[in-house]
């Protein structure tokens, strides 16, 4: 995936990733915010890593979509912030907002170790 950069009036529109687990606001992303050249470069490597395959509950994706690595990574998300990694919590998030810009929830309901996604998304208007 390239560094594609979302149309501004989008980025107005749905400004925010909310990220909820069991019910209760843990933290919101502000796509608005340009990420750095590092994070773009920290999140293109994820890219190139995930592209080699993935193993999601205990299915191997040798070419995991765009949807397979958005669960991975709202898993890496939520595994972050239960360990109060809040940096790499804030990496995941711009991998989301970057690479799904129409994301404008991550809800988990459940335990750290039986967790159910959902990623919501939103219809451009």
């Amino acid at each position: 995936m390239k560094n594609s950069k979302k149309p501004v009036s989008y980025a107005k529109q749905r400004p925010l990733v909310t990220v909820v687990v069991n019910n209760q606001e843990v933290m919101q992303y502000d796509r608005r915010k340009t990420p750095s050249t590092e994070q773009f470069a920290y999140i293109d490597s994820m890219d190139k890593q995930m592209d080699q395959g993935i193993e999601m509950s205990g299915v191997f994706h040798k070419k995991p979509d765009p949807i397979v690595k958005s669960q991975l990574v709202a898993q890496q998300l939520l595994i972050a912030l239960a360990a109060k990694n809040y940096s790499l919590a804030a990496a995941m998030c711009t991998w989301l907002s970057e690479r799904m810009p129409e994301l404008v929830k991550v809800k988990a309901t459940g335990t750290v170790e039986s967790m159910q996604v959902d990623l919501m998304f939103a219809r451009p208007t």
